[in-house]
């Protein structure tokens, strides 16, 4: 147990360095079919900038190279939209599309949504993002949640390369974002 804890750290301490970001945790579990997750990071830029990028529900085929279309699908409120976004997968060379179609209600510092599941290819799903600022150009963004897919995930290698996956692709999506606040 004590190596496989050591091969996480070492695996978040070298993802960390390569996306050149200070991650402050990362914790990711899967049960019963659920994924859950924690993750934390310092971005240097302010909470607006931040918040501006993340909002920019149409932009975000620049924040990852797996997105391939985000949209605006309808605006209910000026904070309250249903967005979808397609995101193209290819593990070793099996690829496949996911459909992420969210209720997304947005507020000062934080980004709430949770997934309509007939237009999903999850059953269910939530996320919570928050940005506080730490300094006028430094500032935190934490987010949690959950997802439970349509689709089989193997049992024993699955959660690994979920988890792997995960803190790659979501690491590329916050240094794109500071990127882009600073712009």
């Amino acid at each position: 147990m004590k190596r496989l804890s050591l091969f996480f750290i070492f695996t978040l301490t070298w993802c960390t360095y390569v996306a050149g970001l200070e991650i402050q945790f990362t914790e990711i579990q899967w049960d019963k079919g659920v994924f859950s997750y924690r993750y934390s990071v310092d971005l240097n830029a302010s909470k607006n900038q931040i918040l501006k990028v993340l909002t920019s529900f149409e932009g975000y085929t620049a924040l990852n190279k797996n997105i391939l279309k985000s949209e605006v699908v309808r605006k209910y409120e000026e904070n309250h939209i249903k967005r979808r976004i397609t995101i193209k997968k290819c593990i070793i060379k099996f690829c496949f599309n996911l459909q992420l179609t969210e209720a997304v209600i947005v507020s000062k510092a934080t980004i709430k949504s949770e997934i309509i599941a007939n237009h999903s290819t999850f059953y269910e799903g939530n996320s919570f993002w928050e940005i506080r600022p730490l300094s006028p150009n430094k500032s935190i963004v934490n987010m949690t949640g959950s997802l439970k897919p349509k689709f089989w995930i193997p049992p024993i290698i699955g959660p690994f390369l979920m988890e792997r996956i995960f803190i790659k692709e979501v690491s590329e999506i916050m240094k794109n974002v500071e990127a882009l606040a600073k712009i």
